[in-house]
């Protein structure tokens, strides 16, 4: 039977500090893949609360929440030390330098000295800046655009990836293309979700991606749970894919042996 969903009214800021002083919080990775050959190449990171007293809590309540009561840069530090300490084992996963994504606040972004920190956190775990990628949301455009854009070139600056995530999700504009220093577009799952049946929504995921592409940005599709949507992709140029057809979000061992598994499958 799955665990019970915590409401989101029932969340107190004692509970997620306890939280995170009692290690109830942990990272799962979704396999990311390169379309072209199927190989892994990077993972995404995903937040999981596991509550003694209420189950699995979700994501989309406990983050909200964290940012409204200023716990999420204690959330955000969590999720990149844990990422970082993980990054060795998740690299033998793959046969190529593996990219971990990590979702970052834009309360956090905009933090003095946030890259400085980030540095120092990458070099006292081993781990190179050019394997972080940082994922933020059009939020970040919204909100303190110019110091946002300036944390994600001081980002950028150290060689770490910048990723937008969840593009075409509610309120999407062309113009944060133009406005933030990037090098990753996710497509939210909602635009690959129709691929199949909708035309206009294969003619938007092709002008999104031949836009992306010219302005030198790697595309990455979320959601893709369809053979056939891979089938549809490919053609299109997509760069990367991300979704259940491949795996669930798995903790850092079965990464391991699951990208283990999926390269011999290539290899047969």
């Amino acid at each position: 039977m799955p665990s019970p969903r915590l409401r989101t009214p029932a969340l107190t800021e004692a509970a997620l500090d306890r939280a995170l002083e009692k290690g109830e919080l942990s990272l799962c990775y979704q396999p990311r893949l390169e379309l072209g050959g199927l190989r892994l190449v990077a993972v995404e990171a995903l937040m999981r609360w596991e509550s003694p007293q209420n189950g699995v809590i979700a994501p989309r309540h406990f983050i909200p929440f964290a940012e409204e009561t200023g716990q999420i840069e204690a959330l955000g530090r969590f999720a990149l030390e844990t990422a970082c300490r993980d990054y060795g084992r998740l690299c033998s996963a793959s046969a190529v330098p593996l990219r971990v994504a990590v979702n970052v606040s834009p309360i956090q972004l905009t933090q003095p000295r946030f890259s400085e920190q980030l540095m120092d956190l990458l070099h006292g775990a081993n781990v190179p800046p050019s394997a972080l990628e940082l994922e933020v949301t059009e939020t970040v455009a919204l909100q303190q655009q110019d110091r946002a854009s300036m944390a994600l070139e001081d980002l950028r600056g150290i060689g770490v990836r910048v990723a937008l995530d969840d593009f075409g999700a509610g309120f999407s504009s062309l113009h944060t293309l133009t406005v933030l220093p990037l090098d990753v577009l996710k497509l939210d799952r909602s635009l690959i979700r129709n691929l199949v049946d909708d035309p206009k929504a294969q003619a938007i995921v092709e002008s999104l991606l031949m836009l992306c592409h010219r302005l030198g940005l790697t595309v990455v599709a979320e959601g893709v749970d369809e053979p056939e949507q891979l089938d549809i992709l490919r053609p299109l140029g997509c760069d990367e894919v991300q979704g259940f057809l491949f795996s669930k979000a798995l903790d850092a061992d079965a990464v391991v042996r699951w990208g283990l598994d999926h390269a011999a499958r290539l290899r047969e």
